[in-house]
């Protein structure tokens, strides 16, 4: 916590996960937006999105799974899927019906919850993992080891930015840096994000009154907007496709792209009503 930007107002610890929560100080939203972190990923990694939504008039959700905590799969392997299954039923279950503002990987973790559960109201995606438009397994693995190399150099050019922006990528980098240090962890999500495809579900999603919607950013090394939509049309049971500008995570370190996603969240809303 000692290099947090944008600390949050309140930390709630459960066994195996922890929930962040940002308080806004004049509340305007009465439905909380929970939000999902990615791959190499965790709650402080979304301090700037969970705090641009506060000012916003939002109550913002973020629950981590604990490291060290997951339940094991086949007697030894951690099964992280799983353990941020839990994290996420835990929270909607404490606060009732939610938004959604899913990262990368964050994505899987949640279209898998909400096939099974009614808590959901608007999913925002956000460059999501688990969407492969007619691709194989390998295809995707491949996708995924290169988007290494190619979202490395935006973000070298985005450190010259300087501030806020300089500061977050420091912090996102010492967490990936962690994150990563556990092999079999990153080896298990990895195939997770090539194996699974969640595209298929947005149409049963969409039927139940579920409204989902997708942003990809100009400048993503892994899932670029030609990778998540390759015709350039709709995608079925996604009810908008945005492209804006920024790199993969542009979120995590960028103010104005998580202000202009919020954007997106709050027409969802509005069209919702």
């Amino acid at each position: 916590m000692a290099e947090r930007i944008y600390p949050p107002t309140e930390c709630r610890s459960f066994p195996g996960f922890n929930l962040e929560i940002y308080w806004p100080k004049n509340q305007i939203f009465s439905v909380p937006v929970l939000v999902a972190a990615g791959f190499s990923s965790n709650a402080e990694s979304m301090q700037l999105v969970s705090h641009e939504l506060a000012l916003a008039g939002f109550i913002a959700l973020c629950p981590e799974f604990k490291i060290g905590y997951e339940p094991r799969r086949l007697g030894f392997l951690p099964d992280v899927d799983r353990a941020k299954r839990k994290a996420i039923l835990h929270t909607i279950g404490d606060f009732g019906p939610v938004d959604v503002i899913a990262h990368s990987k964050g994505a899987i973790e949640i279209i898998s919850v909400a096939r099974d559960y009614a808590s959901f109201r608007n999913i925002l995606l956000v460059t999501p993992g688990g969407v492969h438009p007619n691709r194989g397994f390998f295809s995707v693995a491949w996708n995924l080891i290169m988007g290494d190399f190619r979202n490395h150099k935006h973000k070298k050019q985005l450190e010259q930015e300087g501030g806020v922006i300089t500061d977050l990528l420091r912090v996102n980098s010492k967490i990936s840096k962690a994150y990563r240090k556990n092999k079999t962890r990153v080896i298990l999500e990895n195939l997770t994000s090539a194996a699974v495809s969640i595209d298929q579900y947005f149409s049963e999603l969409q039927r139940r009154g579920i409204k989902i919607a997708i942003v990809a950013q100009e400048d993503d090394g892994y899932f670029s907007p030609d990778y998540l939509n390759p015709q350039g049309g709709d995608i079925k049971g996604v009810e908008r496709f945005v492209v804006l500008p920024g790199v993969h995570g542009a979120m995590k370190f960028v103010p104005k792209s998580c202000r202009e996603i919020i954007c997106i969240l709050k027409e969802m809303i509005q069209i919702s009503h």
